[in-house]
């Protein structure tokens, strides 16, 4: 015979003050139900009676660095482990081939984990649209080693790195390169990069063969990859260790740094920390503005402007401005280093703007149009395709809001753009 006690309340049912009620509520009842023979346990709950203590359950054993990880971790039908490798301290950090010098190694002992999370989007084999899922890779340094801390780091470019790939460590898509991810486990962090649910560093994933968009990895690339990586890192540590961690942190630039802040709105209990660098937002304007430098040279010039030619006017751009001695500039805003009336940069007889003429007679001399497409370039976009005087551009540019500093990279160069309009993603 069974007997139950229901019994109405206007606490709100869940909270300490209902539980306590009702558990009050029901001694009487429960004492009749255990009067009924037998002297159970509510007898001797209701009698003052001590129970014997309960039996505590057998902690599970922590996972080891071993392929029957990959049917002991398993905590959910979408994920499974692809691959289970133990690197000892030095030893080179390859899953195939052959180490040279320049091979990085492991700094610590560290426990490389595969991951894939499903779905995917099936489809054509050797489409890039279609995955099996999101890649994700966990290394883990030994448990003596672990600083209850974790740092997942986010991608770079469109990601579709080697998470998935048994024959090469995954790197984020250079979010995270080896080297780096290796000197933070021994540092004793557990660390996890994922490939944003693809593989491949373009974007045609987007898009799948006939045309229609691919919602599936959209969502994966966009949100959700980096969603199971925070929590497949979590899971498979404290299986690993037998704890959970204390402090988990996101580290991450330009792609990386979309995350970042994807991850602050979305999802902003997964992290204790967020480090959102150089974040690649506002698309329509970022890869509008990166599209830009090829606009100009083909509408003012007709072909693309040499790059020994724009390597050589960054580098007077730097040099002018206070940069030489470290290759870039510690305040972009405040050059105003103008192609167009350096006769040190324009060709021979060349004249350029406020009567200076020209004397390079380098193959890396430019023309008074290259010059002027150069500045356009650094400047970005405007609406009649003009740019300003360097000279004077300062001032409007510090009261207009929202300015990229002049970024000078090996092989590209620009001046100031609106920080939605140029990066690097």
């Amino acid at each position: 015979m069974m007997c139950y006690q229901f019994r109405s309340s206007p606490t709100r049912p869940g909270s300490a003050k209902f539980v306590r009620a009702t558990i009050l509520a029901s001694l009487p009842a429960l004492a009749a139900c255990g009067s009924g023979g037998g002297g159970g346990a509510f007898n001797n709950v209701i009698a003052g009676a001590t129970p014997p203590p309960p039996t505590a359950p057998a902690a599970p054993a922590n996972l080891s660095c071993a392929d029957n990880l990959k049917t002991a971790f398993r905590p959910d039908s979408a994920t499974s482990v692809l691959l289970v490798k133990q690197f000892k301290a030095g030893e080179p950090l390859l899953l195939s081939g052959t180490a040279t010098a320049s091979t990085p190694r492991a700094g610590a002992d560290t426990c490389v984990v595969k991951l894939l999370v499903g779905p995917g989007n099936p489809g054509p084999a050797g489409a890039p649209s279609t995955t099996a899922g999101i890649g994700i890779e966990v290394w883990l340094p030994n448990a003596s080693a672990w600083n209850e801390r974790i740092r997942v780091y986010g991608n770079g470019g469109f990601a579709g790195s080697d998470e998935t790939n048994l024959a090469k460590l995954g790197n984020g898509g250079s979010g995270s390169p080896i080297p780096v991810k290796a000197a933070a486990v021994a540092k004793g962090f557990v660390i996890s990069t994922s490939d944003d649910g693809h593989f491949g560093s373009g974007g045609a994933f987007l898009m799948k063969p006939d045309a229609s968009i691919n919602t599936v990895v959209w969502k994966d690339f966009s949100e959700r990859a980096i969603h199971e990586l925070a929590v497949k890192t979590k899971l498979l540590a404290k299986a690993f260790y037998g704890k959970p961690y204390k402090y988990a942190y996101w580290d991450g630039f330009s792609q990386g740094g979309r995350q970042a802040l994807k991850m602050a709105q979305v999802f902003p209990d997964e992290f204790d920390g967020i480090l959102a660098g150089a974040p690649a937002v506002n698309w329509v304007r970022l890869f509008s503005g990166l599209v830009y430098p090829q606009v100009v040279m083909q509408r003012d010039l007709g072909a693309p402007i040499a790059t020994s030619k724009l390597n050589a006017v960054t580098k007077s751009a730097i040099n002018a401005c206070g940069g030489a001695s470290l290759g870039f500039l510690i305040d972009p805003l405040s050059c105003r280093y103008d192609p167009t009336k350096d006769a040190a940069a324009l060709c021979a007889s060349v004249t350029g703007n406020a009567g200076v003429v020209g004397y390079n007679s380098d193959a890396s001399c430019v023309s008074l149009a290259e010059a002027t497409a150069i500045n356009k370039m650094w400047y970005g976009q405007t609406k009649d395709g003009s740019a300003p005087d360097p000279a004077i551009v300062l001032l409007s540019l510090l009261s207009h809001s929202g300015v990229v500093a002049h970024r000078c990279f090996r092989r590209r160069s620009y001046r100031a753009a609106p920080a939605t309009g140029i990066g690097s993603g």
